[in-house]
């Protein structure tokens, strides 16, 4: 199972939603966003950004 799940819900859409899949991924972004915090939307052009800090946390993402 990877850590994060990038979906779009429309191939027209500006967004994408980033999902936690396991404990140390809603960790990760329960430090960075706050506690409870288990998605996030973010534009499409900043996925990548996000992309490379989770590779550089160690975390996995599809």
């Amino acid at each position: 199972m990877t850590d994060f799940t990038f979906s779009s819900t429309d191939f027209n859409a500006t967004t994408i939603l980033v999902v936690a899949n396991t404990a140390d991924a809603k960790d990760y972004l329960a430090q960075r966003y706050g506690v409870g915090c288990i998605s996030i939307e973010v534009r499409k052009s900043s996925a990548p950004d996000f992309a490379d800090s989770f590779e550089f946390q160690g975390l996995s993402y599809s």
